[in-house]
């Protein structure tokens, strides 16, 4: 409430007496003399409360408030009694009372009051005794100063001496007493910078981080954190600090609990909790500590520190600065990225399919970004090498355009499976191998920006794998016609129980089966593997085909394997029967010019040529037996007597040359019977590519087919043709030189129940 008055005629005789008819300078404000205003020197004798309703508060930062709140007020009476309450406590001379005071002045008092209440020196409620009072001048709105005793609940500021610097009635707001203002603060501003060191990956300083180096990172990397404490001000002062640490982009709020960065543990400081003192333009570097970026840390991933600390100033005592400008660490990119290529098998024939499969292995800890990848499928004559694996470079064509996919694909550490967008999310791609044989199918894989080093572009634009290939190769068969095919037992004295009888079939592209097979019956005391029986291939020993007339067809894991001693089978082979025959040298022989007889040999002999109508020829050799050419029958015959008989019986081996199409007779060798001579290291289609008939039948310790026609061809029927062929004729039964010498008998030298051939 406000009030008005009038100076008692005590008071002013009081007045008269103690200074006289002139008015007097107040010691606190020697410039002006009793009730003359403060900032306009007029005299005004009455007025009213500095502050209508007074100043109640209770500590500095209410009374900062209260205070400025007055200042901003309604015009007048409250605005003036803010300035002339901001301007006492400062002691401000009378040219620099500036109303409203300056942003300077506001901050000169702000830090005085502060800094009376953190060191002691204010008392918010205490009873004084005055003398000395002040009014509100209604009259020149301005405020003076008068003579008045009395005792009043006030807020009383101290000197460092523990006198009275300044005191207010809280009732009024009127200063008291004799006043040259509140003790000057010390003039100290505190600031913080963070520092970030270590090798930079990529791009310097990201937005975030204005003022502050960032360094671009890789998982694993150390970086080092440096913080700095300035004192900007004009005097000396404490502050404490400490660290602080988080994402980049949690926003500072002084309520705010920061968040740490997920992995760092709390930086260490000093053991005294951070308290320093700086002298004006002072700076010190108050904690150095490195960190590790995570092994596993994600691109994008920050680890930031920046510097907190209080006092800031003194007109900010119990403010935490946390900075939001922080230092930082971003992860960024580290990948490699390694595109292979696999194939299922080395070897095809044509009309068979092969899988090729591409797969990444990323060498770097994080993940890529996205990538282009396509396949690249190609055929290459014979002896061209695969490329190898190539960084940037000529493009490797022609791409399958069909499996090119861009942008979509990432990559984390480790193998991985190229992704076609299929369920399965493993790239493969099936090719039916049509060619020359000899020609190989090669494929690789390639990748678009497969080496991440930073945010900036690729130093590895596209890389390519190592090519692998199929080489385009012919499986040749072999067909056993009239008889049976039997493996096992061996000759007297050596007998086998083991052999096996081992071929190759596939299925061609109509379903058909292609492969080795015998018309009749199939018997081995070893295992049979993908050879037929009754005239069908065998490629699935599961399936209901091709095994009709195999022994031991129940079992699709076991076909054959008729190797128990009750069932060993001794061929007899026959060498005893003719090796009592005085021996000559071998030589070569043409079997046209020589009639019938009967041929001891102790060294190796060769033959060739049509036996003579009706001749009998038994040649048994000690040593190895050649053909270097065709050995045939006639092909028409007038009666039995005209069938001729070629026996060869061998202790070597029988070795069939490459030019060699036709051979009629019993061959019988306790070696290897080769069809191919001399045997390659290397077969191709170049090498014994003729068609070999045999006409009559063969008993030998092991069968070296190698003969490579057929299998091949622009449509089924010609890639079914066999290499060899083995026809069982019949006159084998009606006349051969085993037999003896009377053609009408027809003598059995072995006897086995088989199968029904239907």
């Amino acid at each position: 409430m406000s009030k008005r008055f009038f100076i008692a005629l005590g008071v002013l005789l009081a007045f008269f007496v103690g200074y006289g008819v002139s008015s007097k300078a107040w010691p606190g404000v020697p410039d002006r003399a009793a009730r003359y205003g403060y900032f306009q020197n007029n005299y005004d004798p009455s007025g009213e409360d500095v502050l209508l309703g007074g100043i109640h508060s209770g500590n500095a930062t209410q009374f900062i408030n209260d205070v400025l709140g007055h200042l901003h007020g309604p015009c007048c009476r409250q605005r003036t009694g803010a300035e002339f309450i901001i301007h006492t406590m400062i002691g401000s001379p009378a040219n620099a009372r500036n109303r409203p005071p300056t942003q300077t002045q506001i901050d000169d008092w702000m830090r005085r009051v502060r800094f009376a209440e953190v060191t002691g020196r204010v008392n918010w409620n205490i009873v004084i005794n005055y003398s000395v009072n002040s009014y509100f001048q209604n009259d020149w709105n301005d405020a003076g100063f008068f003579y008045n005793n009395g005792a009043s609940d006030s807020i009383v500021f101290y000197n460092p001496d523990g006198s009275i610097a300044y005191a207010l009635r809280r009732i009024c707001a009127n200063p008291l007493g004799d006043t040259n203002g509140l003790p000057p603060a010390p003039d100290f501003r505190f600031d913080g910078e963070s520092y970030i060191d270590g090798v930079d990956r990529g791009n310097p300083a990201s937005p975030y981080v204005t003022g502050r180096k960032n360094l671009l990172v890789h998982p694993g990397d150390t970086v080092n954190f440096f913080h700095f404490v300035w004192n900007w001000g004009t005097g000396g002062g404490w502050t404490h600090y400490h660290a602080w640490q988080h994402p980049r982009n949690t926003t500072p709020t002084p309520s705010a609990q920061w968040q740490t960065a997920p992995g760092m543990p709390n930086a260490p400081f000093r053991s005294n909790p951070g308290d320093i003192f700086l002298n004006a333009g002072q700076n010190e570097l108050v904690n150095w500590n490195g960190f590790q970026i995570p092994a596993n840390a994600a691109v994008g991933s920050t680890y930031c520190q920046h510097i907190g600390f209080f006092w800031t100033a003194w007109d900010k005592p119990y403010a935490t600065d946390k900075l939001d400008r922080q230092a930082c660490a971003e992860v960024t990119y580290k990948y490699n990225l390694i595109p292979t290529a696999t194939v299922d098998r080395s070897v095809a024939t044509v009309g068979e399919q092969v899988v090729f499969s591409f797969r990444v292995q990323n060498q770097g800890p994080t993940v890529s970004r996205p990538t282009d990848w396509a396949t690249n499928v190609r055929t290459v004559p014979p002896g061209t090498s695969p490329l190898p694996a190539q960084d940037n470079g000529p493009i490797r064509l022609p791409f399958d355009d069909s499996s090119v996919r861009t942008g979509q694909i990432t990559y984390g550490a480790g193998f991985h499976p190229i992704d076609n967008g299929s369920a399965s999310g493993a790239m493969i791609k099936t090719i039916t191998i049509n060619g020359q044989p000899g020609e190989k199918v090669c494929a690789s894989g390639g990748l678009g920006n497969t080496n991440g080093i930073s945010t900036a572009s690729p130093s590895i634009t596209v890389r390519y794998s190592a090519e692998t290939c199929v080489v385009i190769a012919k499986s040749p068969y072999v067909h056993f016609m009239g008889n049976d095919a039997w493996a096992g037992g061996g000759f007297s004295g050596a007998c086998n129980n083991a052999a096996k009888i081992q071929t190759v079939a596939k299925t061609l592209d109509d379903g058909s089966v292609a492969g080795s097979a015998v018309e009749y019956a199939g018997f081995a005391q070893g295992r049979i593997v993908n050879f037929g029986t009754a005239n069908k291939a065998l490629v699935d020993a599961a399936g209901p085909f091709g095994k009709t007339l195999t022994f031991s067809n129940f079992d699709s894991n076991n076909l054959g394997n008729y190797s128990v001693p009750p069932l060993r089978h001794c061929i007899n082979d026959y060498v005893a029967k003719y090796d009592s025959i005085p021996a000559t040298p071998g030589g070569a022989f043409d079997v046209a010019a020589r009639g019938s007889g009967t041929w001891h040999y102790s060294g190796n002999i060769s033959l060739g040529g049509a036996m003579p109508v009706g001749g009998t020829q038994i040649y048994l050799v000690d040593g190895d037996v050649t053909v270097t050419g065709n050995l045939t029958y006639p092909s028409n015959y007038n009666g039995l007597q005209e069938i001729p008989s070629l026996i060869v019986i061998a202790k070597g081996n029988i070795t069939v040359q490459s030019g060699v199409t036709q051979m009629d007779g019993l061959f019988v060798t306790r070696g290897n019977f080769t069809t191919c001579d001399p045997p390659p290291g290397n077969l191709s289609v170049s090498i014994c590519n003729n068609q070999l008939i045999v006409n009559g039948a063969v008993v030998a310790n092991r069968l070296n087919l190698l003969r490579t026609h057929g299998a091949d061809g622009t449509d089924n029927t010609q890639r079914k043709r066999p290499a060899e062929v083995f026809n069982f004729n019949a006159e084998m039964y009606l006349r051969n030189g085993l037999t003896g010498n009377n053609s009408n008998i027809l003598r059995s030298v072995n006897q086995k129940d088989l199968p029904p051939r239907f």
